[in-house]
């Protein structure tokens, strides 16, 4: 049984090597690598050992994933694109903003939610003096964040109740804005409303949510609440020290905790990155839907 396993590891390593292989001299190949957490990491393969763990370079990074962490990968082709005064030529967002509609619009249940464009574009991820200074530990780092759709107003209760049985808390109404507590249910509901909507919705990177609270001012789109917290995809862990701009990045490949970010409307500041939660907090629901899924569903 051992040697047949063993076998067939040996197949699908020579059969990866025959996918990856081939004439790369007319287009820049990537690989598209999906983890078990939902996350896609798109770069391009270094090295792959199905049995222990594969190599992937994102913006002149390597990164190691082990294959346990591992749910699919799969080769794409793109054509080179010239970008003006590049920083990093394979540095390439893969949608046309002209084409975007402002927002639209779903309904779960009985309640219309409605979905608020955030144009894509380059910043200064960190705390660099503009914010809160409980920022101050974290470094400043050149990212570059894709087109997205963010949710106008955080899940309801009345949402959580539909799709989870989750029973509405005391004092507050079926309209009030649903606490998550936990990354898991939270992950799971938005996962729910992304197969009811025929989206596909997910949590935000902490890059998509604090490019949405700063330089995009995308707050100001939204519906937002005090002192509100929002769950987002990454694990938690240090920024990187990189003076190259990082592409959609999706932090750490694994970890224990998840990210909570916070903006405080009434200050108007950023608060510090956190890796907990307790019951006093207001860690609502809030989703992203990137443009170019956009584009592949409705065009």
């Amino acid at each position: 049984m051992i040697n047949r396993h063993l076998s067939l590891f040996g197949i699908v390593f020579f059969l990866v090597l025959v996918l990856f292989s081939g004439d790369l001299s007319a287009q820049t190949r990537t690989t598209h690598i999906t983890l078990k957490n939902g996350v896609v990491l798109i770069g391009q393969l270094k090295e792959l050992d199905p049995l222990s763990h594969v190599v992937i370079s994102i913006a002149g990074v390597d990164t190691r994933i082990e294959m346990g962490t591992v749910a699919s990968i799969k080769e794409a082709e793109i054509e080179s694109v010239k970008v003006e005064n590049p920083i990093e030529e394979d540095l390439q967002i893969e949608e046309d903003p002209s084409n975007l509609p402002e927002s639209f619009t779903f309904k779960i249940g009985d309640e219309e939610y409605e979905m608020v464009l955030i144009r894509g574009g380059d910043f200064q991820m960190g705390f660099d003096g503009r914010y809160s200074l409980e920022m101050k530990s974290e470094p400043i780092h050149p990212v570059r964040v894709g087109s997205f759709y963010i949710n106008r107003k955080p899940v309801s209760n009345a949402a959580a109740l539909l799709l989870m049985d989750r029973k509405i808390p005391f004092l507050e109404t079926p309209r009030s804005a649903c606490r998550m507590y936990e990354w898991e249910k939270a992950k799971k509901l938005v996962e729910i409303i992304a197969e009811k909507a025929g989206y596909g919705f997910r949590l935000p990177t902490e890059a998509e949510w604090e490019y949405m609270a700063t330089v995009s001012n995308g707050y100001k789109l939204l519906d937002w609440k005090n002192d509100e917290r929002n769950w987002c995809l990454d694990y938690f862990g240090e920024y990187p020290s990189s003076e190259k701009i990082l592409l959609n990045p999706t932090g750490p490949i694994v970890g224990k905790k998840h990210v909570v970010r916070e903006f405080d409307f009434s200050f108007n500041e950023i608060y510090r990155r956190r890796d907990r939660t307790d019951m006093l907090d207001n860690i609502f629901v809030r989703f992203v839907l990137p443009a170019k899924q956009w584009f592949e569903k409705e065009l």
